[in-house]
């Protein structure tokens, strides 16, 4: 049980970091930041529960840059 909750907490810990390295890359494209929406996936090892940042591309279109670099489906 406990090995779990710190397997979740660990995956939660490295999507929030490639979230924010994601996000560096699209400031440099001109995107903006609209607002970060909580978002639960379950595994294995229990519920990880993740904020991650919808970004508005510079061409209109919104999109969750985690969700879309690790195949999350909507």
């Amino acid at each position: 049980m406990y090995l779990g909750q710190v397997s979740c907490q660990l995956v939660a810990m490295a999507l929030t970091l490639m979230d924010d390295a994601l996000w560096k890359k699209h400031q440099k494209e001109r995107a903006c930041s609209k607002r970060k929406d909580w978002r639960t996936l379950v595994t294995l090892y229990g519920e990880v529960k993740i904020r991650r940042r919808l970004v508005q591309l510079e061409n209109g279109e919104n999109d969750y840059p985690v969700d879309k670099i690790m195949g999350f489906i909507k």
